[in-house]
């Protein structure tokens, strides 16, 4: 019995944990709230983005990831074409990683 109720204690805080939000927001947010929401996800992309490519082990420096990451930028930049962008950017990256960057 006491599983039981363990199970059904977790299923409610997880139903909680997923369904609060759409309560939230659901109804109109505020205008600064709105704005701010506007930009998190270019927020977490930087924040999952830019440690990979400024540490080279345990240190930052310039190395191949960021090499790669300034021509992919570059490419996106002038081409708005993403698969191109993936193909320099692995290219770049390996080449400076053969040269021993």
């Amino acid at each position: 019995m006491e599983a039981l109720l363990t199970i059904l204690a977790m299923a409610l805080v997880t139903f909680a944990i997923r369904f609060g939000p759409v309560l939230l927001l659901s109804r109109d947010l505020p205008p600064l709230v709105s704005r701010w929401l506007h930009y998190v996800p270019v927020a977490i992309f930087a924040a999952l983005v830019v440690p990979g490519l400024l540490l080279t082990g345990q240190e930052a420096g310039i190395g191949p990831g960021l090499c790669a990451g300034l021509a992919g930028l570059f490419v996106a930049w002038r081409t708005h074409n993403t698969l191109l962008v993936i193909v320099v950017g692995i290219a770049t990256y390996w080449l400076f990683r053969i040269a021993g960057a």
